[in-house]
């Protein structure tokens, strides 16, 4: 026990970087503890995930927050990872009666070019994925669905924040008046399904959910015409 002990102690001793403020220190020590704890109820000390010692916010906005961790990592050193955390959004791929698909067309700021996707948008808190789904739909389109089924949910970027998008696949499409934000402007194409996938393949599409959505719809379809042909 006690060579155990210190081994861990020294491992921690003989970091690749000095904590020299006392926040610092603290945890340094809470680090060292939590392999201690683990060791006396007979877990591995090598973690199969990061577990966070602390965390600070940076950033609280209308749509998501920023937190800074201090976590460890499975080589039991000490590092920073800053997350966001969102309430998630979802994305609707309509099909048409006549097997096209919708989508919308908008501005996005971040890349400062207009965007081919589809109808999607966040949640609000608490808020479940369908209702948005129905919700965002016919804001964006005018398009009220007779039928909305899931296809997946998608972790955006995992590398940094807790995100998930639903995805799902709207028909029975009736068309009314669009309802969007006043900070909004979308225009609203469709493209049957081989030109979807163009889109994609000549970088015309660029964004996930949309490629994910279009590309599992395509799937479904081949799928079925080779169950066709089987029988």
């Amino acid at each position: 026990m006690k060579t155990i002990t210190i081994n861990i102690f020294c491992h921690f001793t003989y970091l690749p970087f000095t904590y020299n403020n006392y926040s610092a220190r603290i945890l340094y020590v809470q680090a060292a503890d939590i392999f201690h704890q683990r060791w006396k109820e007979g877990r591995q000390i090598k973690l199969s995930r990061e577990e966070t010692i602390s965390s600070r916010n940076i950033y609280d906005g209308s749509i998501l927050k920023l937190d800074l961790h201090e976590v460890i990592l499975e080589n039991q050193k000490i590092a920073r990872r800053e997350i966001i955390t969102h309430h998630g959004g979802v994305g609707v791929i309509p099909i048409t009666a006549s097997g096209e698909i919708v989508l919308v067309r908008q501005y996005r700021k971040p890349f400062e070019v207009e965007t081919l996707e589809i109808p999607a948008g966040k949640k609000e808190k608490d808020e479940e994925p369908l209702t948005c789904a129905i919700r965002e739909l016919r804001e964006e389109t005018g398009i009220t669905a007779g039928s909305i089924n899931f296809l997946v949910d998608m972790y955006p970027s995992p590398g940094y924040t807790n995100e998930v998008v639903r995805i799902y696949k709207a028909e029975g499409l009736t068309y009314g008046d669009m309802s969007t934000d006043e900070d909004e402007f979308v225009e609203v194409y469709r493209y049957t399904m081989k030109e979807a996938v163009e889109l994609i393949k000549d970088g015309r599409i660029k964004d996930a959910k949309t490629i994910i959505a279009i590309l599992m719809v395509a799937n479904e379809r081949l799928d079925q015409s080779c169950g066709h042909m089987n029988k």
